[in-house]
């Protein structure tokens, strides 16, 4: 290759129409997230929220009226996958997508967008692990993990629903587990102020949990619901961890879950479950700790629970998520990057790299001598 003789530049430029396919999980927050880098990319969009809970994207447009955007920069539809989500995906006329959900939904639509060569941004599930050493703070690590596994139902793709706990502090851990949550996280009235979640998001959504619990149960685990039996608002617990609720008798409750003695190959540990369901397993070193957190297809997020700075910086470094937190979980950088490996996506977003999701990179090239270059 013959030295250059030209001044080049690179220029972000907007890539054009985006496909912005949102989950039910966290409606808002996950068009915002897509939604701000989108136009300030300068692309338009059209977003497809899931038909689960239409009605907050349904006011959300009257925000962005409000607020002056103007027409045809964002636009919705609004409808099931199948009837709203593929045909977007499919149009001529949309350049990128950009989709968060399940890792099943989004092979779909990937192979539907890389067969017409458009840029595809997914953001899928998780199995995320927390690893928790004996030298570590016991019960800030209970805490945050009763958080990590419980917030919002559960239902959030960096759950950490698989918990690996050194032998040392197995029954210890777990005896502060079921301490820490049994009368202590209320499950019921999402508008009451003591209730620390709600129901789940559907009925189908209840079968799929609730379907993980048996099998644990079918398979021999141990299977324990977290749940007060002397609490009034408590009418009954199913053996599969429904919950009916005394004045939400039809609402889609489930009891936090705790699964125990499960093999690591079971369905429950290796696939996400998306409720609130964990499962706790004792490890002996700090190799076997690293296998079996990477010994899933997923790569979303990690949790490492130590004192030892040493040790956290060789077992973060050997963990394969695209996130990977010391002595917490769940702390957000929004100028970091996020995202996942493996079947957990390949999208990047937040700060600079959400960004590049909405923009095409082009090189601009000039012949500063206006003749042309020499070979």
């Amino acid at each position: 290759m013959m030295p250059c003789t030209v001044d080049s530049v690179t220029q972000h430029v907007p890539a054009g129409v985006a496909a912005i396919i949102t989950p039910w999980n966290v409606p808002l927050v996950m068009i915002s997230q897509k939604l701000a880098p989108c136009i300030v990319a300068g692309s338009t969009c059209v977003i497809k929220p899931t038909e689960l809970c239409s009605i907050t994207a349904y006011l959300f447009t009257h925000i962005l009226k409000e607020a002056g955007v103007p027409d045809g920069v964002v636009n919705f539809v609004f409808g099931t996958g199948e009837k709203a989500g593929e045909p977007l995906v499919r149009h001529k006329d949309v350049r990128v997508v950009s989709f968060t959900g399940g890792t099943k939904t989004g092979g779909r639509i990937g192979a539907a967008a890389g067969a017409m060569n458009k840029r595809v941004y997914m953001e899928l599930g998780g199995k995320s692990p927390s690893l928790v050493f004996d030298d570590c703070d016991l019960h800030h690590a209970v805490a945050t993990g009763i958080r990590s596994i419980y917030h919002n139902q559960g239902e959030i793709c960096m759950a950490a629903s698989r918990h690996y706990v050194q032998r040392s502090i197995y029954q210890q851990y777990l005896e502060l587990f079921r301490q820490k949550t049994i009368g202590k996280l209320k499950v019921g009235n999402p508008e009451a102020p003591t209730t620390y979640f709600g129901a789940l998001a559907s009925q189908a959504h209840v079968e799929k949990v609730t379907g993980y619990i048996r099998k644990a149960q079918q398979q021999g685990a141990t299977v324990e619901f977290l749940v007060d039996p002397n609490d009034p608002e408590i009418i009954k617990v199913s053996s599969d961890g429904r919950l009916t609720i005394k004045g939400f008798e039809n609402g889609f409750f489930v009891a936090p879950t705790l699964v125990t003695n499960i093999r690591q190959d079971s369905e429950v540990v290796q696939e996400e479950i998306f409720g609130p369901v964990v499962c706790v397993m004792p490890f002996d070193t700090e190799e076997e700790a690293v296998e079996l957190a990477n010994d899933t297809v997923y790569g979303l997020a990690a949790s490492v629970w130590s004192l030892d700075q040493q040790r956290l910086d060789r077992v973060m470094q050997q963990l394969n998520a695209g996130t990977v937190w010391s002595n917490t979980w769940f702390a957000i950088n929004f100028a970091m990057p996020f995202g996942g490996f493996g079947s957990s996506g390949n999208a990047r977003e937040f700060g600079l790299w959400s960004m590049e999701m909405f923009s095409e990179l082009k090189t601009i090239s000039h012949n500063r001598y206006n003749r042309p270059v020499s070979d």
